[in-house]
């Protein structure tokens, strides 16, 4: 449970990353912006809308993406470097796409021990967990 609350803060703070950047770079003026910066808000945007969809259009448009970063990160690296949100969200980028959480445990870990937590994740149809109950043969509340 712990690492999907992880994995759930991590994502978070990525759209609020991926947000701001694509705000400020919708303030600037058309002329101050590159065609690759404009093409990369524009699969950020698109990213934003699927971001908590359960598809795979998040991995597609990372793929789409990452050459994008790669560029101007390094044209960022040169004096005069400009933005270091996309530094940010470049340390993030393994949370672009959506990854579904495997919970695994015993049968006495998830009726008795787990179960606390477990009715707070499966209650919301948007967390992207499984859980697989292991039937031990045997109560013995260890999980």
């Amino acid at each position: 449970l712990g690492m999907f609350v992880a994995m759930r803060h991590r994502r978070e703070r990525l759209q609020n990353l991926v947000h701001d950047y694509v705000h400020i770079m919708e303030l600037k003026d058309a002329s101050e912006k590159t065609e690759k910066e404009n093409e990369l808000v524009h699969l950020l945007t698109d990213w934003l809308e699927a971001c908590n969809e359960k598809s795979d259009k998040c991995t597609v448009l990372f793929d789409k993406m990452k050459p994008l970063f790669e560029e101007l990160l390094d044209k960022e690296t040169k004096p005069g470097a400009r933005i270091p949100l996309l530094n940010q969200i470049w340390s993030d980028r393994d949370m672009f796409p959506k990854l579904s959480q495997w919970i695994v445990g015993g049968d006495g870990w998830a009726y008795d021990i787990g179960f606390g937590g477990l009715d707070h994740v499966e209650a919301f149809e948007a967390n992207d967990v499984n859980v697989l109950v292991v039937d031990t043969e045997m109560y013995s509340n260890t999980g």
